[in-house]
């Protein structure tokens, strides 16, 4: 996956990224722009890179299955009532005993959604 990072140009610290999917026009700059004010530099001090970071992201596969189960989720009002009557009561559990990996949140997230 493409990737558009800001560094800051003297010492290449890393500001901010995000994927190029779904890019819109401007958005770069506003980037630049509010990363610049936010850091109290000018924007000229601001490098971008288009970089693949496929390789460094362990968890590419369980993000993706979060997401799509948060969409499923999402579709259905009646499975969003009861992920959140069940976290209500049972969240630190919840994250301690199914939760605690990324694969293991993946699996729940997957679970709930095809309830």
């Amino acid at each position: 996956m493409y990737w558009k990072v800001f560094y800051d140009r003297d010492t290449l610290k890393e500001y901010c990224s995000y994927t190029l999917f779904g890019e819109s026009e401007g958005e770069e700059q506003a980037t630049i722009n509010l990363t610049a004010y936010e850091n109290g530099i000018s924007p000229d001090q601001i490098l971008t890179r288009i970089e693949n970071r496929a390789d460094n992201h362990p968890y590419t596969e369980q993000a993706s299955e979060v997401v799509e189960a948060i969409r499923l989720i999402a579709k259905d009002e009646q499975k969003l009532i009861n992920l959140e009557g069940y976290l209500s009561r049972h969240f630190a559990k919840w994250l301690e005993i199914y939760a605690d990996t990324p694969e293991g949140m993946a699996s729940e997230f997957k679970r709930f959604s095809q309830m």
